[in-house]
């Protein structure tokens, strides 16, 4: 149950293993009363192309393991935002 967060941590839990399905379909209902498509594609964009810590070593673990599960957890959240 989230009670309140910023638009950032709401569509930062959109692509965690851990969230919901019905967060999900339910942050994709009533995105719209608090910012525009274009301004949450925005958001999606930035997180989707997150670079990568100063401290990561190894950048093609840190692909592996952080970057291509975001990006595979925002696809449908993309095509849902048209």
């Amino acid at each position: 149950l989230i009670e309140s967060a910023t638009i950032e941590k709401l569509v930062e839990k959109l692509a965690q293993d851990s969230t919901e399905m019905r967060f999900v379909f339910t942050f994709l209902l009533t995105y719209r009363y608090v910012l525009t498509s274009d301004q949450l594609l925005v958001l999606i964009f930035a997180r989707y192309n997150t670079p990568p810590p100063l401290s990561v070593h190894d950048i093609e673990q840190w692909k592996a393991t952080k970057l291509k599960p975001v990006r595979i957890r925002y696809s449908p959240v993309y095509v849902s935002c048209d």
